[in-house]
């Protein structure tokens, strides 16, 4: 499926029938932090990524969560390959928030399909976000050079380690005056 061709999908096809399927990133997001909670069993965790994605549950469950699945992934197969946490979306909102408004895309102003939601967090500007991220890329590699380490001692090594979230975590704004402040 191209996105230039075609529509983003609010349909999933299920057994030959098409299932209504809830298309708003608020319900995604708030779905992918249910199903990434540690102290929910997967039956929990299923139970959770079918009633916030189907007004209508299939009868087939596993298609269907099949189906959710490959719906919150963007329409992408999955390759097989282990791929490194690099955001938390809760932990990471602010910073996602005010990476979003300088790409001119006020999270609050609007509803969005889910897919345009993540096609503009694929693209987002230069911002601290966009820098915590790449730190935590070369921090996962071992590859932090002098400098980045440094960054990631102003910024925090919890931000950069996505440990639990900190009320006195800094925003996007306050990590790009540190990352610039010297």
């Amino acid at each position: 499926m191209s996105r230039l061709t075609q529509r983003a999908p609010e349909t999933v096809p299920i057994d030959g029938i098409e299932y209504k399927i809830n298309t708003g990133f608020r319900g995604c997001l708030l779905t992918i932090a249910a199903i990434g909670a540690k102290e929910l069993t997967q039956y929990e965790k299923a139970d959770i990524l079918l009633d916030n994605m189907y007004d209508e549950i299939p009868p087939d469950i596993v298609q269907a969560i099949e189906k959710a699945i490959w719906f919150l992934s963007g329409g992408r197969e999955p390759d097989g390959k282990e791929h490194p946490k690099l955001c938390d979306f809760d932990r990471d909102a602010d910073m996602i928030y005010s990476a979003m408004l300088k790409k001119g895309v006020d999270l609050d102003a609007i509803d969005m399909h889910w897919w345009t939601f993540l096609s503009h967090y694929e693209e987002l500007p230069e911002s601290g976000f966009t820098r915590v991220v790449y730190l935590r890329v070369q921090n996962k590699r071992g590859k932090l050079t002098k400098e980045e380490y440094k960054d990631c001692d102003r910024i925090g090594w919890d931000v950069i380690n996505m440990k639990s979230k900190d009320p006195d975590m800094p925003t996007d704004n306050e990590i790009w005056k540190y990352l610039n402040s010297e």
